[in-house]
């Protein structure tokens, strides 16, 4: 090979991979990488069909095109299996959990309600939900007995708040806010939980100005995943199992969706077709301990992010 068709070659497979695989090199922890990646089952698939429309229309030596497609091949490998489900069989005591971001209380509360009537979860995470949408939500589940517990950081804005529904079939439970954030997250233990913490958690997004918080944020996740406790973890992260700060943190948990097969559904925005956008709402859990049976990606009006249902085995 000539010295110019090795550069050549190089700059064939750099580019794609620039684009396509920035986490195997750190980069997408920083602008523009930590947005782009987000999307990369999307891009992926792009960039494949850009390619081989260029190869047929311009017909270029077999090892150009063998080049640009290094890269996507590299990161289908990454993808694909999270479209490959092993979900464990239904049990007799499963846990059911709902997480949704409500788009700072814009979501529609009789939808949700109605989700939750219809699912009967044993928990379900509001994200950018106040207690008025809360209550709202609770006008729409009379004689359901669920709980509410919100909190709502350091203003009274939806934006800025969570809330844990927690079904009376869970029994008494302690509730704690916790900080350290740039949201506050909620932590649910004891009745029927047993050995489990229940999580529901906000990361900070990846927007410019934010990079920093959201990196903070995501290293919350290490403790909850080190194996030394059964946490369930739910909410928006704001981050894809694509994001190596995410990946690299999940430790001993593994990701409801990923497991049953659905792990290239997006959650988010939802004005664009779910095999399109990011998934970045989802539920952790102690793969030691649990195993997910199935999960369900769900449209609500109101909202530009997509529910997530999952029903996980129970330890024990």
């Amino acid at each position: 090979m000539s010295a110019r068709r090795a550069i050549v070659t190089v700059v064939l497979i750099g580019l794609p991979a620039v684009l396509l695989l920035p986490d195997l090199v750190g980069l997408d922890a920083v602008t523009p990488f930590a947005q782009l990646t987000a999307f990369r089952p999307a891009s992926t698939a792009g960039v494949v069909v850009l390619v081989l429309l260029v190869a047929v229309a311009l017909r270029p030596p077999q090892w150009v095109t063998a080049s640009l497609l290094v890269a996507p091949v590299v990161a289908l490998a990454l993808v694909v299996p999270r479209a490959v489900g092993d979900p464990a069989p239904p049990g007799d005591r499963d846990l059911v959990v709902l997480t949704l971001n409500a788009y700072d209380g814009r979501a529609d509360p009789a939808a949700v309600a109605g989700l939750v009537r219809e699912r009967r979860p044993d928990l379900v995470t509001l994200i950018e939900a106040g207690t008025r949408f809360a209550d709202a939500v609770q006008a729409g589940l009379p004689g359901a007995g669920y709980r509410s517990f919100t909190a709502t950081g350091d203003s009274d804005q939806d934006v800025d708040a969570v809330t844990v529904l927690v079904a009376p079939g869970v029994g008494p439970v302690r509730v704690t806010e916790g900080r350290g954030t740039l949201f506050p997250y909620l932590e649910v233990t004891g009745g029927e939980l047993g050995e489990l913490r229940y999580v529901a958690y906000h990361g900070a997004a990846p927007v410019p100005a934010l990079v920093p918080a959201w990196q903070r944020d995501l290293e919350l996740v290490g403790p909850w995943c080190d194996g030394s406790s059964a946490v369930v973890v739910t909410g928006d992260f704001n981050a894809t199992l694509d994001h190596s700060l995410l990946r690299g943190r999940l430790g001993s948990c593994a990701d409801a969706a990923a497991q049953t097969g659905d792990g290239l559904v997006g959650t988010w925005p939802s004005r664009i077709p779910a095999y399109l956008g990011a998934q970045i709402d989802r539920v952790l859990y102690p793969a030691d301990r649990m195993r997910a049976v199935s999960t369900d990606v769900v449209d609500l009006p109101g909202s530009d992010h997509r529910a997530v249902v999952a029903r996980l085995t129970r330890p024990g």
